[in-house]
């Protein structure tokens, strides 16, 4: 009987307090009423009883302190409802509980209708014994909109019979906190309560007949509950739940939340005028003040950056970071400390930094700009957290938007913004809703389109005086977020801002000022900075030339000097291609739509350019293509510019090896959004360079000697695999976890064969680790009869670890769809013809049969 009594494993407590659900009945009856132990369930009950009158057990044994009359009065009819398990459903004992509890609460309560069931698991949730109580719970049910009234219906009803249904556990806690606290009501808890059940059917996705419960710790807002003070706040409460495998999951309170207190907003403001001053004055040393920034008491927008779990957030953490301490470099004229990690072939010239900090001079003597500029920094870093951005503007992919919502609908969220007076944050705010990336214009990535935002910036200011600071002040935040750029790699110094990239930005800047002093239109200022870079590589331009527009722009994406290279990447091609390649780069986004923006195409074609088996104009074609497929997936968008993402491409173009048929490259476009896709290249390319063969070949033999002399570290050989066995880059993000697995199966076979029993048991739980007695026989069972003691071998189990996943993901598999391919593939790559090949080409059958 104990036995099956702990595995009822049934908690009286919630479901006395409407915690738990009818499935919890059902499994604990299931299990309580097997014919094998009679009296279970009086056995059951007895211990539950017990251990109730126990609660109070430490405060003192003499006798049950707890179970008072009183006590026992709430408990009975809990008791009584578990008693008549042994002769009614489960559903039929749940009911008869909330009727009974409805009654004692004052409250309507007929079966078949939801809202009377809602409303009384509401009331037991309170913790509600009496009918005063009971009216204030439904009084403040009934005060929820229609809307939000039959969504937490929907959720509360749930039985976890017909499909899986939650349990937050703690949930009274949240609910009585609630109603003891004055500065909330329930009304507000209860809308609190539907966005964690919302979280819950997001994170536990269930099937119809699915029986179960997902259960949810809900602490964290019943201590918020407990101790908020401000009903805005609590409203405003940003959340998430961090679900885990096996359908459970726990609230965490974001570190985003609201600041409504007047006295810390003029805190804030007074610590920063002091902080800024003392910068002014160089009265502050850099490490002084970058801990001042960072700790968060300051700018408390740098604590939303502490997700540990996310290094992209701690990346950006380091960037806006290091955007700040270039404003104090640039503030206090620390050359020095500016250019420290520079290389020196590469270094901002102290010309040019006095260039820079001329151009920033509105900065350097005004606080309140420098002000204005360190909140954009921190505005435009926090809106791009992930987290961030799917709690506060879900469904929104742009940047500007997010900007442009969260400042409408929540700008509380960020304090340092909301400090400023009301002049200069109407000001950060149209800068900010008008988001402008300079480097993607003076790279061309972007058509002259991108140049209206900036007009539409000037339009909204009143007075040319205001529309010029405003200009500024968009530009020089553009200016300090680039030069922290690299802050993520290292923050001693600007690694970004060197000689040859400050010289692009001031041509851009030059080029830009043009736009507000002399009202040049979007193209004329495009087409000046087309023509100083046209000028700096030797290439004729004229603006009325389609051709010399388009040879231009392909040289600034290609960052090369040498224009006649760059021009006969265009000449090469077919008169058709050349004229749909011109015709791409040279729209404008305004009378030429959708123009196609390739982001991070300067990267690709600078990689493309440095790998000898690729070349510039193999990178071209590529991007012919890219904006062939483009043009036909965005035909008739109403877009003026269509955005397609070519980060994979970068990799695809770094990592690539031997083929003289890049070019060919399958891959796909992958739309975000109406406006917006992404290049996902497939990199499965047949090897066809006799040369790269051999290498790769001598690197893998290589590889396998020194791990059969045990004269390779863990480190170096999971480093050198990524090169010698090229499938490993097939997988694309969305099968990282066969990647993983891979990965894994090749480290085993290093530690079997390496002898690192450590190494190979370090993850597993103490009691259940692999013995030194079996490690021994495997290693004696691989030596003697998998025979991999040579170098061919050993090349051939790995890459057969390398390849036998690629046929788990579709893409792969409907591309090369017979064993015959993988057969020819595998032999010409790298591995000798021994009995060991044929043992893994064996393997290769079986797993294909499979």
């Amino acid at each position: 009987m104990i036995i099956y009594c702990l595995k009822a494993n049934f908690n009286f407590g919630q479901f006395l307090q409407g915690e738990n659900l009818p499935v919890n009945l059902v499994i604990a009856k299931e299990i309580l009423a097997n014919e094998e132990t009679r009296n279970t369930m009086s056995f059951f009950l007895t211990f539950v009883f017990a251990s109730l009158c126990a609660v109070f057990g430490f405060k003192g044994l003499e006798g049950a302190i707890f179970m008072t009359e009183e006590q026992y009065s709430n408990f009975r009819d809990g008791l009584e409802a578990l008693f008549s398990l042994n002769s009614l459903d489960a559903l039929t004992v749940y009911n008869n509980y909330l009727a009974r509890r409805a009654q004692l609460a004052g409250l309507d309560f007929v079966e078949y209708n939801k809202e009377h069931k809602a409303l009384c698991r509401l009331a037991c949730l309170t913790r509600v014994f009496d009918q005063a109580e009971g009216k204030i719970v439904e009084s403040e049910f009934k005060s929820l909109k229609p809307q939000e009234r039959a969504e937490l219906t929907r959720f509360l009803v749930e039985d976890g019979c017909s499909r899986r249904g939650t349990v937050l556990f703690h949930l009274p806690n949240v609910m009585q906190n609630a109603s003891l606290n004055p500065a909330i009501t329930l009304a507000q808890a209860m809308r609190q309560l539907i966005k964690m059940y919302e979280l819950a059917e997001v994170a536990f996705p269930s099937t119809p007949g699915e029986m179960g419960v997902n259960t949810v710790m809900v602490e964290a807002m019943a201590n918020h509950a407990k101790s908020c003070k401000d009903p805005e706040i609590f409203d405003c409460t940003n959340f998430e739940l961090v679900a885990n495998a096996d359908n459970t999951g726990k609230i965490v309170l974001s570190p985003w939340q609201i600041v409504t207190d007047p006295d810390v907003l003029q805190r804030l403001r007074v610590e920063c005028d002091s902080l800024l001053s003392e910068v002014q004055l160089r009265s502050i040393r850099e490490n002084a003040f970058a801990a001042r920034v960072s700790a968060g008491a300051i700018f408390p927008e740098f604590r939303y950056f502490n997700d540990d779990n996310d290094p992209a957030v701690a990346e950006l953490q380091k960037q806006a970071k290091c955007a700040m301490l270039s404003v104090f470099w640039t503030m206090s004229d620390q050359y020095e400390a500016f250019t420290r990690s520079q290389l020196v072939s590469e270094q901002l010239s102290e010309a040019s930094w006095q260039d820079l900090r001329s151009w920033l001079d509105p900065m350097v003597e005004d606080l309140d700009t420098v002000m204005i500029i360190c909140t954009s920094i921190l505005v435009s870093a926090v809106c791009q957290i992930p987290k961030f951005r799917k709690q506060l503007a879900p469904g929104i992919s742009e940047h500007s938007e997010i900007i442009r919502h969260v400042l409408e609908n929540c700008p509380k969220v960020l304090p340092s913004y909301t400090r400023l007076e009301e002049g200069p944050r109407q000001l950060l705010r149209a800068c900010l809703e008008h988001d402008f990336n300079l480097e993607r214009f003076f790279s061309a990535e972007s058509p002259p389109a991108c140049l209206s935002v900036l007009l539409e910036l000037m339009k909204s200011q009143q007075g040319q005086q205001d529309a010029s600071h405003c200009l500024f002040i968009s530009l020089a935040s553009s200016v300090m977020k680039l030069a922290g750029s690299m802050g993520d790699k290292s923050q001693e110094g600007s690694l970004y801002m060197t000689q040859s990239r400050f010289l692009k930005l001031k041509v851009g800047l030059d080029c830009i000022a043009k736009m507000d002093t002399e009202g040049l239109s979007e193209k004329e200022v495009y087409y000046n900075m087309l023509q100083e870079h046209a000028e700096a590589c030797d290439l004729p331009f004229e603006a009325s030339d389609p051709d010399s527009i388009a040879a231009a722009r392909l040289a600034c994406l290609t960052d090369m000097t040498d224009g006649t290279t760059v021009a006969s990447c265009l000449r090469v091609l077919t008169s058709e291609d050349h004229e749909v390649m011109v015709r791409h780069l040279t729209a404008d986004g305004m009378t030429q739509r959708p123009a196609v923006a390739l982001f991070d195409a300067p990267a690709f074609l600078q990689k493309s350019a440095a790998n000898p088996e690729i070349g510039l104009s193999q990178a071209v074609r590529i991007l012919l293509r890219v904006y062939k497929v483009a043009a036909q997936e965005f035909e008739g968008s109403s877009r003026g510019v269509v955005v397609i993402q070519c980060s994979q491409l970068v990799k695809f173009a770094s990592d690539f090896v031997g083929s003289a048929k890049f070019q060919d490259a399958p891959f796909e476009l992958k739309l975000i959004h109406d406006g917006e896709a992404v290049v996902l290249p497939k990199v499965w390319i047949p090897v066809n360079n006799p040369t790269v063969l051999q290498s790769l070949a001598n690197e893998a033999l290589d590889l396998c000697s020194l791990m059969l002399k045990s004269k390779i570290s863990e480190e170096r050989f999971k480093a050198d695999i990524d090169r010698i066995y090229p499938e490993l880059s097939y997988f694309n993000p969305n099968d990282q976890r066969h990647r993983d697995q891979t990965v894994s199966a090749m480290l085993c076979v290093f530690w079997l064969v390496t002898g690192n029993h450590e190494a190979f048991i370090r993850g597993q739980a103490p009691d259940k680790q692999l013995s030194r007695q079996s490690w021994v026989w495997i290693q004696d069972w691989m030596l003697k009869e998998v025979k991999l003691s040579s170098e061919a071998a050993l090349d051939a189990m790995m890459t057969f670890m390398a390849i036998h996943a690629l046929g788990k993901f579709d893409e792969f598999r409907e591309t090369w769809r017979c064993l015959g391919f993988l057969f020819y593939w595998f032999v010409l790559t790298r591995v000798v013809l021994t009995k060991s090949v044929y043992f893994v080409l064996g393997l290769l059958e079986a797993t294909q049969q499979q």
